[in-house]
């Protein structure tokens, strides 16, 4: 009889790896002996990985048009795309927020997480200061997208540091909705996982 299972196993420079183990009974020596063999599929579980991200960002985008097709104001607007980005994309909260200039700031006029009052108490600066070195600030300053792959390690987002860490978030992305060549807002999604961008 043969069984296959997965394990994570340690190796010994401490990491974790994916493993399939092949086991099978064999008769030995008037002996019954459990035969196993592991394979390392981290390339297998990597590749399933993107996959399955990229499959989710497809559905997230194709529902985000539809939304853009059917819903014609605005506020409504912004706060589907974010609960799109959220319940189908999987991240932990998006939100958007409109940048003003005379201000110098960025705005957050739509969320859609269980953490909602996280990014109306948060300032976002679009000058290159420490308030705008995180990945919306320098969205809306450079017109550009920013990636935060381990918001822990990423010193522009020290002010922010203890409650990023609190709320989970463990890495960031900003992407600039641009009008006649100037950032007019940053959409900003976060994720519980490093480098999910």
């Amino acid at each position: 009889r043969k069984i296959t299972f997965y394990v994570n196993h340690r190796h010994k420079n401490g990491s974790w790896i994916p493993l399939e183990v092949h086991a099978s009974l064999v008769e030995y020596d008037g002996k019954t002996l459990i035969m196993s063999v592991g394979h390392d599929i981290t390339e297998r579980k990597q590749a399933e990985e993107s996959l399955a991200l990229v499959n989710r960002l497809y559905r997230v985008l194709s529902k985000v048009n539809e939304s853009i097709a059917r819903i014609h104001n605005l506020d409504t607007l912004f706060k589907e795309v974010c609960r799109i980005l959220v319940e189908d994309g999987e991240y932990l909260i998006a939100w958007l927020g409109m940048v003003d200039w005379n201000e110098h700031t960025v705005k957050p006029v739509a969320s859609y997480d269980e953490k909602a009052n996280f990014v109306y108490n948060v300032h976002v600066s679009t000058d290159d200061v420490p308030n705008g070195r995180g990945p919306s600030g320098t969205a809306a300053r450079t017109g550009q997208p920013v990636i935060s792959e381990d918001n822990e390690s990423n010193p522009h987002m020290a002010p922010w540091r203890d409650r990023i860490r609190q709320a989970g978030f463990r890495s960031s992305a900003a992407f600039p909705l641009m009008l006649g060549g100037r950032a007019i807002g940053v959409l900003d999604l976060s994720s519980d996982k490093p480098r999910r961008f």
